[in-house]
């Protein structure tokens, strides 16, 4: 795990969203389109319920479409949003996308 993951991680596990946030930010300074990071920010803000984790998950879903992780985090935060329909049309895609990561 590189070691902003690794950092991010640790941070969300004490419930330092906000903390957490800055390092990701610092991190994407360096790499502004790694979809790692993006996705992290996005799945922080969504944490934090801050509409700004759409506009960091759909900038990752712009470096890689396919990328599951991205679509399913978008996918929660359209429903949370109770928008519906895009949220069942993201959960469709992350089942087509076929990621196993999302396998039991």
């Amino acid at each position: 795990m590189p070691e902003h993951g690794l950092i991010k991680a640790v941070l969300n596990k004490l419930g330092k969203y906000e903390e957490g946030l800055k390092d990701i930010d610092k991190a994407l300074q360096s790499c502004p389109t790694n979809i790692y990071i993006m996705n992290h920010k996005g799945a922080v803000l969504l944490k934090l319920k801050r509409y700004e984790a759409l506009i960091c998950l759909d900038m990752a879903l712009n470096i890689n479409p396919n990328d599951a992780v991205a679509r399913f985090n978008k996918a929660v935060h359209l429903n949370n949003l109770r928008r519906y329909k895009e949220a069942v049309e993201n959960y469709d895609m992350v089942i087509q996308i076929g990621d196993n990561l999302f396998r039991v």
